[in-house]
């Protein structure tokens, strides 16, 4: 407190405030443009405003708003894990002894997933829409069999069982290829809304991701946020009913798309 004792402030303070407090003792004057205020100098805040986007080459979108007596935060994608994958932390001490703690499953967990999440998540940028759907992305490399047809059917039936958040959902066929114009005459009418993904490159990081990390089943269906992280995996077991859970309890938490 200038020319006091020193004193414990209970205002609420803005990291923004820092700034004009600091010319105000100055004897200087604070800009135009400047959002902050002095928090010795200026009337008190009524409320103050947090936010998290970016933590280093991840997203996360996070606001708060903190009054007297309460903090209010939304969490906008709530599927992400607290300990996001992030290069330099990674290399720390703390995050080491996380991941050593969780990796026996020492470590409670608290999600609810059928399927199995992609931790860090495969990044498909191309996969990201105007109007920021999530992606079905149903993985088959051969113009459509008796397991591919399966696949196809159960993620229309789930798509359709959204209701009026299917709107939100896209449904991907992941081919290395184009469809025949022969298969797709018969598949296309059956299939409304389905996009063939022709990309060699992703039906190859999706096939690899899935033999290295589940070399002893198949996964069937991946699932992408709108942003296009590739964050969840489903092996045909799991496309049905578990799929139509997990991506229902993800639609209901998540505001994106």
């Amino acid at each position: 407190v200038p020319g006091g004792q020193p004193a414990v402030n209970g205002r609420l303070v803005s990291s923004i405030d820092f700034g004009p407090t600091v010319l105000t003792l100055a004897g200087l004057s604070v800009p135009k443009h400047v959002q902050g205020r002095s928090f010795i100098h200026d009337a008190p805040r009524e409320f103050v405003y947090g936010a998290r986007d970016r933590m280093d080459e991840r997203y996360d979108i996070i606001r708060s708003v903190r009054g007297p007596r309460y903090r209010y935060i939304r969490n906008y994608e709530p599927l992400k894990p607290y300990y996001q994958y992030m290069n330099t932390p990674e290399k720390g001490a703390t995050m080491k002894e996380i991941r050593r703690v969780h990796a026996p499953g020492l470590a409670p967990s608290d999600t609810k997933n059928n399927g199995q999440l992609i931790q860090p998540p495969l990044e498909a940028v191309a996969l990201e829409t105007p109007t920021r759907q999530w992606s079905i992305l149903v993985l088959t490399a051969n113009d459509c069999d008796a397991l591919c047809e399966n696949r196809l059917y159960l993620t229309r039936q789930i798509h359709t069982a959204l209701g009026k958040d299917s709107e939100r959902v896209i449904r991907r066929w992941v081919r290395p290829t184009p469809v025949s114009p022969d298969v797709w005459e018969t598949l296309g009418p059956e299939h409304p809304g389905l996009e063939p993904w022709v990309s060699a490159d992703l039906e190859t990081l999706l096939e690899t991701y899935s033999s290295t990390k589940f070399p002893e089943i198949e996964v069937a269906v991946f699932l992408a946020d709108p942003l296009g992280n590739i964050m969840m995996a489903f092996p045909d077991d799991k496309v049905g009913k578990p799929l139509r859970e997990d991506l229902k309890l993800l639609l209901k938490l998540s505001k994106l798309g």
